[in-house]
């Protein structure tokens, strides 16, 4: 009764869990977003990015500082250590930054402190198009009015964010001449229309016994009363309606943008739900309301979900099927239906009483806890089938179910708790590691450990308990009757006969064996240079994208046409299912101009391949790329979309990252467009790119000061006329219908075309004169960087690329003596970021891992065995395991990263435990007056079964991830291949190594104390 109520709580905590994508992380990054219209990446840098930098750079917990300033807009990137507390960072940040907000430019914005937090963005993209195409103008408005307000309502919504399409906007377009010959400036239009429509209480007045509000009501009901707004009077005093000076209508706002869906337009809304809320039903119930609005508005929209972070979670759990393999192989091992059974009722008690104490534990259902599920099945099974094995032995010498239950039970519960205990403290350096990999894999090493403890408890509780209630002949193995177990048992029996023959012959001969394992670790450690080495496996999700940079300068119908060309291209090949094009970039969404190459000139493709397809991503991309050959002004370049999980482990997700540190800008430019040049002529490299690769071209209009002087002009006065006259200002809101629409004042469109329209705008003097801009300004043709990095205080070229057909390691090796060669100017120097940075770091993290875990595990069986020599002899094994582990990287085309590192990690546990379960046996036989090599060899009998049983349920359990059978299993898949190919090589050790090694030293230890 016991188990099942924790099987009932275990029940009512996994429908209280939440599901997420990924564990609950503070991630140890503010971003300091600071908007400075207008203003040039130079300007910015100097007047906002710097004073920012110096400012916050004394926080406590910084550990690095970058910036990128861009045309309008500075942002500063703080980078804490792990573990830092993030939300009392972010309030000695906004404290430091209002301490120099005086010395900032008035015109700046106020700073904006932002937290990344991976579990704000969207679960859900959703893209809606027109029917009728000839409406795409209306469809915005359209969703906003009729589709939005649902998709808002649906329970565990925060907000259904629109992006895309075009906004409707109110036009008062101005003829400048007509203004001026009625001595108006723009700035009197702009006041005038900003103070006509307001509605403004007034106060209120009695009535008998009433009070009446009393309102003044002056705000616009539709766009033609604008029309009517007095912005002066002529000479003979009469009223000038704005009407006679401007064109006012209905129109869109200009876009600097536009995303595409399939070739066609569409409009996008973004999902995000409420904290604590389930991904996967807040999902389905968004899934349920979108169709039953296709449905309802069938003759105007169509929608398709283009992204759903519920099917990376809903994959996982799917993964959960290497328990049926684990199960069928202990049928086929025991030969009879209830000790499998028996043995069965440890993975429902284990999982579920594991979701009882993830929940107590406040953790959540995500790819990396239902990971370590998946990874643990296997091993759920070793404690019950080391217990099992002990009773049917007792059983069979002649001992009742009932004792032989307890006997058994009682023989083993030492080494299976200590094997146990080794496992949890494998895991345990994990969980407290204080990197990126502590925080992502700590939650899956709690979950294996709640595992296996539970476990444990079921197999040296309930499984004797159950095997008791047998009776003492329903032990045999029913099954050997059938021809199938039959021959199962016969090849039983002869693995035994050899496995003792084969025993026998080497300790008496172990020259040969020493040699021939010597011979296979060095070999495996010639090879280990071969195995490439990466920071995150890379997973094949069937997506990538395509960068486009078009001529500098061009207009965004000129880099719409180019896209269409590749889309139409992409949707000819039948692998393709999905093409999302994002065209320029969204003015309202600040975040998505950060990154470099930004405006009208650039655009991404996002391709989602079917799932169907016959090769892998990469193929696809080498092939398409032969298809899509442009001049050397425009540039094409293919990344493939990593999961996940692999975006927030390593953001900059391309295999090349060089970062070149100096002051000047066409230094730094020159720099990097030769070790561009230069690594690109490595084999392998591909879609080189530097930072500062072209310069923009832009006008710059200097200042007359002392005809400004004499025309009582300012710098701000001017600068805010051009504004409004070429890019519009926003001089009011019109409310219709409870929407809300601008009102965008700014020149006709003949009036601000070319650069002589520029010289020709009038501006009125502080006499009441109109001058042209020419007459107080010098306007000249200039050219600037699109964006400035920063390291600290250095300025930064980046340079990054990516590898194809080559190991990443060799390439990295290339240019690192490629680099070692480089001169470079006093006061510039390159070093590698990105991917590399990423791998030195996790590996210093895992080896310290991995050596804590070893020591650990040497003073828990010291301690257990009372030995320092034996608990040496069990670790002597750990190295060895290389010689399955580096011939199946090879062959798999899998690589050294924190997935197989971390596979390695596991199976110190594992290894040690075969070891320590001989080692038990010996004693006990030893107990039993038999000689030491009758005690090896019936030690290595006994543990024969158990070994094969357990290393073969944790090996079954492994192989659909290790054979990528699921979706998105390609994360852990290089781990599932070190662990069955570590297991492989430990049963061989475990079964000759050890007892060999054991006899030798045993001997030696029973010689020397005779002597003594």
């Amino acid at each position: 009764m016991f188990y099942l109520l924790l099987i009932l709580l275990g029940l009512i905590s996994l429908k209280d869990l939440e599901v997420n994508l990924l564990p609950d992380m503070e991630f140890p990054r503010l971003t300091v977003i600071t908007n400075f219209q207008n203003a040039a990446p130079e300007e910015v840098e100097n007047l906002i990015t710097k004073p920012l930098t110096e400012a916050v750079g004394t926080v406590k917990g910084i550990e690095k500082i970058s910036s990128e300033s861009m045309e309008g807009v500075s942002f500063v990137t703080l980078q804490f250590g792990w573990g830092t507390k993030i939300d009392y960072s972010a309030m000695e940040v906004r404290e430091k930054i209002d301490l120099i907000r005086g010395v900032l430019p008035e015109d700046a914005g106020k700073p904006i402190v932002a937290k990344f937090d991976p579990s704000q963005s969207p679960i859900q993209e959703i893209v809606f198009f027109p029917v009728d195409k000839s409406r795409t103008h209306e469809l915005r408005g359209f969703i906003k009015r009729e589709i939005k307000s649902y998709l808002d309502r649906v329970d565990g919504v925060a907000l259904a964010q629109i992006s895309g399409g075009f906004k409707k906007e109110i036009l008062i377009e101005v003829d400048p001449s007509s203004m001026y010959a009625h001595q108006i400036s723009i700035k009197d239009i702009q006041s005038s229309v900003e103070s006509s429509n307001i509605n403004y209480p007034a106060g209120h007045i009695e009535e008998g016994s009433k009070d009446v509000l009393i309102r003044t009501i002056g705000e616009y009901q539709d766009f033609h009363e604008i029309e009517k707004t007095n912005v002066s009077k002529n000479d003979k005093n009469i009223p000038v309606r704005l009407g006679n000076i401007a064109r006012i209508n209905e129109g869109y706002k200009e876009r600097k943008g536009l995303a595409r869906y399939n070739g066609e337009e569409c409009v996008t809304v973004s999902i995000f739900k409420e904290s604590g809320k389930n991904t996967v039903t807040v999902s389905e119930s968004v899934r349920s309301e979108l169709e039953r609005l296709k449905e309802q508005y069938k003759n105007v929209i169509k929608a398709d979900i283009v992204y759903e972070e519920a099917r990376f979670v809903k994959q996982s759990v799917d993964n959960i099927t290497g328990g049926i393999l684990a199960f069928l192989s202990l049928i086929f091992i025991l030969r009879n239906m209830e000790s499998p059974l028996i043995l069965l009722t440890v993975l429902p008690i284990s999982v579920i009483t594991t979701f009882l104490l993830m929940y107590l534990k406040d953790l959540t259902l995500n790819v990396m806890t239902l990971g370590g599920l998946s990874l643990g099945i296997g091993m759920l099974f070793d404690s019950g089938n080391v217990v099992l094995a002990a009773i049917e032995r007792h059983v069979r010498n002649g001992l009742s179910v009932k004792e032989a239950s307890l006997t058994g039970a009682n023989e083993v519960a030492g080494s299976i708790t200590s094997a146990v205990l080794t496992t949890v403290i494998i895991f345990l350096p994990i969980v407290f590691l204080k990197g990126i990999i502590g925080v992502v894999f700590g939650e899956m090493a709690l979950t294996i450990t709640f595992s296996l403890l539970v476990s444990l408890a079921v197999s040296l509780t309930l499984i004797p308990m159950l095997s008791a209630l047998r009776g003492n002949k329903v032990w045999s193995r029913k099954f050997d009757q059938w021809s199938f177990f039959k021959k199962i048992a016969i090849w039983e029996n002869e693995i035994d006969v050899r496995f003792v023959k084969g025993l026998t012959n080497w300790l008496g001969k172990p020259k040969r064996f020493f040699i021939g394992i010597a011979i296979c670790f060095a070999g495996v450690l010639i090879l280990i240079s071969f195995v490439d080495k990466e920071f995150i496996p890379k997973v094949d999700t069937g997506e990538f994208k395509i960068e486009i940079l078009n001529v500098k300068g061009s207009s965004l119908s000129s880099t719409s046409k180019l896209v269409e060309e590749l889309e139409t291209k992409l949707l000819k090949e039948k692998e393709v299912k999905h093409v999302i094009s994002n065209v320029g970039y969204d003015e309202e969404q600040i975040l998505s101009r950060s990154g470099g190459e930004v405006g009208t000139h650039q655009a991404q493709i996002r391709v989602v391949l079917s799932t169907e397809r016959s090769e892998k991503t990469k193929d696809f991309i080498r092939r398409f790329r032969e298809k899509v050959r442009y001049g050397s002004t425009i540039g094409i370049h293919f990344y493939p979309e990593e999961d996940m999980l692999s975006k927030i482990l390593s953001p900059d997700s391309k295999a090349i990252t060089l970062e070149v540190e100096g002051n000047d800008l066409a230094t730094l430019a020159f720099i990097g467009e030769n070790i561009k040049n230069e690594i690109t002529k490595i084999q392998g490299i591909t879609d080189s790119k530097s930072s500062l690769e072209s310069e923009n071209r832009e006008f710059q209009i200097r200042f007359d000061e002392d005809k400004m002087s004499v025309y009582g002009l300012s710098h701000q006065y001017l600068a805010g006329i051009l504004k409004t006259a070429l890019k519009g200002t926003i001089a009011t809101r019109l409310r219709i219908n409870d929407e809300e629409f601008d009102v965008r004042l700014r020149y006709r469109q003949p009036d601000r075309k070319h650069k002589e329209d520029i010289s020709r705008i009038l501006i009125r003097t502080s006499s009441g004169d109109a001058i042209s801009l020419d007459q107080a300004a010098e306007i000249r043709e200039g050219k600037g960087y699109a964006s400035i990095l920063r390291i600290g205080q250095s300025r930064v070229n980046r340079i990054t690329a990516n590898v194809e057909n080559v190991k990443q390691s060799v390439v990295l090796s290339e240019i690192e003596d490629y680099i070692e060669k480089l001169k470079l100017p006093i006061g510039y120097k390159v070093h590698f970021g990105g991917e590399k940075e990423n791998i030195d770091a996790s590996m210093r993290e895992l080896l310290f891992a991995f050596i804590l875990a070893v020591v650990l595990i040497y003073m828990l069986l010291a301690g257990q065995f009372e030995s320092l020599l034996i608990p040496l002899v069990m670790l002597c094994t750990i190295p060895l395991i290389l010689i399955g582990i580096i011939p199946a990287l090879l062959l798999t085309g899998n690589s050294f990263n924190i997935s197989s590192f971390t596979g390695i990690i596991l199976l110190v546990g594992i290894v040690v435990d075969n070891a320590a379960l001989f080692y038990e046996y010996v004693e006990i036989l030893e107990h039993d007056q038999v000689s030491l090599k009758e005690a090896i060899i019936g030690s290595g009998q006994i543990v024969l079964r158990p070994i094969i049983m357990n290393n073969g349920t944790t090996l079954l359990g492994l192989l659909p991830v290790a054979l990528e059978l699921g979706e998105g299993t390609e994360f852990q898949s290089p781990m599932a291949v070190t662990v069955i190919s570590g297991l492989a090589a430990s049963v061989v050790l475990s079964l000759f190594l050890i007892p060999i090694a054991f006899y030798y030293i045993l001997k030696w230890q029973r010689t020397r104390k005779k002597t003594t």
